[in-house]
């Protein structure tokens, strides 16, 4: 299953390499956010992170760039570390999927991230997919860099709707 996943991946990754790198824009409290996502657990290429990811504050966050264009952001912000990963996404796939066990509906969305590092200036892409259980607010992002590093984070989404007050 583990390979599976890997080698479809894999082939999503190479769909999508083509697109172009855009400017990025660093995740503050002025951006419009579209949902946020606070870590309860991680692993770094399956070393657990838990505490760190913890200690840091991490969280996960969706915002929009500015009034100009219409690019949907996201940003790995470590508020404690003042640090961040962020850049655009793109090439958005979703589809829902019935879990047979439970019957639970769970929500998939593979996309692509140009990212930037705010702590050493290194940029990069990845391949994300992020599950959202329809029935909870629980999910899991697992982050697939190009240099083939493998972030895992779960835990749960920011209950109130959208922040209106923000622009």
């Amino acid at each position: 299953m583990k390979y599976f996943l890997l080698i479809t991946i894999s082939i999503f990754s190479f769909n999508c390499y083509s697109q172009s790198k855009i400017e990025s824009l660093a995740f503050d409290n002025n951006k419009r956010v579209f949902g946020k996502f606070y870590i309860s657990s991680s692993f770094d290429n399956e070393y657990e992170t838990t505490d760190l990811i913890l200690k840091a504050g991490a969280f996960l966050v969706f915002y929009s760039g500015s009034e100009s264009n219409n690019y949907l952001y996201m940003a790995n912000v470590w508020p404690k570390e003042q640090s961040q990963s962020y850049g655009r996404t793109y090439n958005h796939k979703v589809f829902d999927k019935k879990i047979p066990e439970s019957e639970e509906m769970v929500s998939y969305t593979l996309f692509r991230w140009d990212y930037e590092n705010s702590y050493n200036s290194n940029v990069g892409s990845a391949t994300i997919i992020l599950e959202q259980v329809l029935s909870s607010y629980a999910f899991k992002m697992t982050i697939i860099t190009d240099k083939l590093n493998m972030l895992v984070y779960e835990g749960f989404k920011e209950i109130k709707s959208l922040n209106k007050n923000k622009k």
